[in-house]
Formats: C-alpha cells, structure tokens, sequence
C-alpha cells in the first residue's frame, strides 16, 4: 500500500443529464480491469448546498451511466501519462443522509452515495436470455442484432462471416443458465477465436489474435514495490477426438509436448462428413496450447507511464536489476486492480480539493506478448436442445399431395429434410433418416406433417411425429390400425384392420382417381371388388 495524490474523475450520467462529481468529494474508489471488461465501485460525499437535482434523479429508477478517470498528480513527468478511464452502467446505488436534529428547518447536512458499476456489455448481456432460430444467416448479424445502443462491438474474425444454414439461440430453455454474454464467450472460445474489450475504443473486440500494442511502455523499478514470476498451470493430457459414426468412424489423437503419457481427455462427435471432424480437432489443438510465463506486480507508486490492460511492457535493464529472468521480454497488460481510500474520510472536509491523497493498494498481472494460449473469464456453457414445432416441406406435386421431398447438400451429399419452422417463419434441415423406425420400413416423412425438432446451435433432429395424418385415424369404436399409402383422397392405397361387432376385418382398398379396388377378409368371407365409377361396372 502507498499513498499518493489521485485526480479522480466521476461524470454521472442520468436521463441524458450529466453530474460532474468534484474530485475532492470522491472518498474511495476500487477498480478491477480484466481481459472482457471492468468492475469498481466508486462512494463520494455531497453537501445539502449541491444541486438537489442529483439527489432526485439518483434515487430513481432510470438507467444510469458513468465515466471515471484515475490519473496521480504526484512525482509525475512532463509527458503525463494516460489515466485509467472506463465507462458503462451503474448496477447499484446507494445514498445515506445524514441529519442534525437541531437544525429543524435543514436537517440534511450532507450525503454519502455509493455506486456500483461494470462496462455496459456485461451488464446489458448478462440479463439477456434470447431464444429464436434464424436460417441462413451469419454469426456476425446475430450478433449485430443483439447489440444495444449502450455498447459496440467490432467483429473482425472471418468465422463470424460464413452464412450458416441454421443459427438457434436457446438461452431461454429451462434449466440454461447460460446468458448472451455466456454464450458469446463460449462460442469464440470453443472455435479458437479471441475476444476482448478494447479499453481505448470502449469496444469488445472478437478476432483471431491478441492485440498488438502501437507502443511499448518501459516500467521503471522505483514504480513497483514487489514482483513475481509466475508460471500457470501447465495441461498434462493428451486429446482424443472419436468419431462414433458407423459410415465414417475415426479416431484422432491430438499430442503435446507436457502431456504425461497415458492421460487423455477424451471428446465425442457423430457425423459422416470427414470435414467436420477435421475442423473440430483444429479447434481442440488450441486448447491445449502451453501458456508462456507472467509477471505480477505489487505497485508502490502510480505508474509513470501509460499503463491499462493492453499495455505492451518491458523491463529494460537500465531501468531494471540486470539478468532478471524476464529482462529481454515484452509483456501485455491483462489485469489491472486498484483501490484507493481518501485519507481524510471526515465529513464534508475537501469536498472542493482539487485532487485528493489517498491510500492505494495497486497490482497488475501481464502475459508474455508471444503466449499463445487463451484467456477466458469463467462462463456457463448453453444448453441444448431447443424443442419447437414444426411442419414438413414438400415442393413436389400439389400443395394438397402428400408428397415427400429429398434435399441433398451440394457440398456433402448429405441428405435433409426440410421443416418449417412458424414461430420465426424459417425453414431449417433436418436430416433424412428413419430416427425413429426400423430399417427395414420405409415412410418418408409428408408435406405438413406436424412434428417436434430438437435444435443445437447449427444443426436439427426431428423428435417426434405430433399428429395423425388427414383421414389416417379411424373411429374409436373400431379399435382399428390403419396405413395409408399415397399422394391424396384421390391416389392412394389404404390398408385397414379393425373390428366389426367385435370380430376382425381386414381391408385392402386401392384408390386412383374413380377407379377403385378392394379386397376385404371378414368372418367366414373374402370380398374382392374393382369398380370405375365413371362406368359404374362391379365385377
């Protein structure tokens, strides 16, 4: 801990009105800056004599947003460094009044407010929970689409580009406890993308690599009080990837160098297209990535350079002991922590100062600007599937046919079906199985068949058949089963068996157009009929 002189700027934002809270008023302050963005606290005194106004519009509901600057003003050189400055969205507030009870016509002397608050992006997508299914769109609109006015995001990763045919977002399943903040770092995560909150454009940033500093910072060892050499922990297992399809089964090994052997983690997937699985062990090959080492900081005075997370930093010799371990590196910033408590914590003393002593606890954690490896904050993965309903496509033959129809994807000869999904008016693949028949029976799903779907993030399962088909079901009465071949009313082959005064008949009946023929087995007689009613002829 240290103390020194802080210029601390705190701007308030209320209903499009902004509060300008003076330095000398702000009694503590705590800041964390990590890798995705921020989380502080900020408390600061105010007299009765300030606007009331502020008091008014703080104790309501509406959205709140600040801007706070942390610059020292102590020992400092010509070039002044950058100050820390974030902003976002105040998620809590707090306000004690303090009275003298002699002084009845002004019994509110002062107040001492508390906020609490984080960059917009987490707090606004933390609350966020979609559910909707897009087809035939990219990753980068969905996530254009659920981007508020309050942050911005830069998607510069070529993933986010590629069209998909389908997109489901499921984070309002019961039992997901998975946010759109959640999820977002759970897909770049699981496809070896990186993603970070640009702290100088106020931006999250989603690309493919750790960002490159313009310039290298030198810290000075009379700013740092202590520092350690910290090695992370290093993943000892190897990787399987199994692919469990009969068609196209395959086993794929994934090594590293630290693995001890025999240790594996083992992954599963089931498909027929070679590329997936070529893909997918891409994805796992980065996870096992050796972090490089990292320097941690205890700070017994402000930096003297800019310094935020991002930062690039060496340890230059002259500026530094010599022969350290990590002299001849370059690090990047990816942690910075602060508090700071006023020193004189009384009352209404240098409410109008300019800028105020404090005691300060600082530190700071900083990667080797070559380490590979990524660095995510702890997420909860989605959870699928969604289960929605939804009604076969057919284009072949009439509307009212029931027709079945066999789309095949171009590049993998993959063969779906097609469902229309009402809710979110799209149409999604599905693929073109029997699921939930044996082999050996072969009936094709129909136009307008109402079914369940199960959706993941990009792909799609048809559950379950929902209803009978028109004139399938038969009386209740009949304690009867019945199939029913064909395209319509018109063309068509029904095969009934059911009961008559409680005695089985089965029948056979071909239909094509008024041309009609029948064989019906009851007790103690067969019936075998055609007849065209056009010429009105049984035989």
């Amino acid at each position: 801990m240290f103390t020194d002189s802080l210029i601390a700027t705190l701007t308030i934002t209320i209903d499009g009105t902004d509060y300008e809270i003076p330095a000398g008023s702000i009694r503590s302050l705590g800041l964390h800056m990590g890798v995705l963005g921020f989380e502080g606290r900020a408390a600061f005194t105010l007299t009765s004599r300030d606007d009331n106004d502020f008091f008014t519009a703080f104790a309501d509901t509406t959205i709140t947003s600040f801007s706070l600057s942390v610059q020292a003003t102590w020992n400092q050189p010509d070039d002044t460094p950058d100050p820390l400055y974030v902003e976002g969205l105040v998620i809590r507030k707090s306000v004690r009044e303090y009275t003298v009870e002699i002084m009845k016509d002004t019994p509110i002397i002062w107040y001492d407010f508390d906020i609490e608050f984080k960059d917009a992006a987490q707090v606004l997508w933390r609350q966020h929970y979609p559910v909707k299914v897009y087809a035939d769109t990219s990753m980068k609109d969905v996530i254009t689409e659920h981007t508020v006015e309050n942050f911005t995001v830069n998607a510069d990763w070529e993933p986010l580009e590629t069209t998909c045919d389908q997109i489901c977002l499921a984070l309002g399943v019961e039992g997901n406890h998975a946010s759109f903040y959640d999820f977002l770092i759970w897909y770049v995560k699981s496809r070896n993308g990186v993603l970070y909150y640009d702290y100088s454009e106020k931006e999250i940033v989603i690309t493919d690599s750790k960002p490159e500093a313009d310039d290298t910072s030198t810290l000075t060892i009379d700013d740092v009080g202590s520092y350690r050499l910290v090695i992370p922990e290093i993943k000892r297992h190897n990787l399987r990837l199994y692919n469990v399809s009969s068609e196209n089964n395959s086993t794929t090994d994934i090594s590293q160098d630290e693995a001890v052997d025999g240790i594996y983690r083992d992954y599963v997937m089931r498909t027929d297209i070679t590329s997936d699985v070529t893909t997918a062990s891409g994805y796992l090959e980065a996870t096992v990535s050796v972090p490089s080492k990292e320097v941690h900081l205890d700070f017994k005075q402000m930096p003297r350079t800019t310094f935020t997370v991002g930062s690039q930093v060496a340890f230059d010799d002259d500026k530094w002991y010599q022969d350290l371990s990590f002299n001849d590196d370059t690090f990047r910033v990816y942690e910075i922590s602060l508090k700071a408590e006023a020193v004189n914590q009384i009352g209404e003393s240098g409410i109008n100062a300019e800028y105020v002593p404090f005691e300060i606890e600082m530190t700071a954690k900083m990667e080797n600007k070559e380490n590979a490896a990524q660095m995510f904050p702890r997420f909860i993965p989605p959870r699928y599937p969604l289960s929605v309903e939804g009604t076969v496509v057919s284009e072949t033959g009439e509307d009212t046919d029931k027709t079945y129809q066999i789309y095949e994807d171009e590049d993998t000869s993959v063969e779906y079906y097609k469902v229309y999904i009402p809710l979110w008016e799209v149409n999604i693949l599905t693929p073109y199985i029997p699921d939930f028949l044996p082999g050996h029976m072969y009936f094709p799903l129909f136009r307008d068949t109402r079914v369940l779907v199960e959706l993941t993030l990009n792909g799609a399962r048809i559950a379950r058949v929902l209803d009978w088909g028109d004139s399938t079901r038969l009386p209740d009465d009949y304690q009867g089963n019945h199939i029913l071949f064909g395209k319509n009313d018109e063309d068509q082959t029904s095969m009934q068996h059911y009961y008559d005064e409680s005695k089985p008949v089965l029948t056979i009946e071909r239909t094509y157009g008024t041309d009609t023929q029948l064989i019906q087995v009851s007790d103690e007689s067969i019936l075998l009929q055609t007849q065209d009613d056009e010429s009105d002829d049984d035989s």
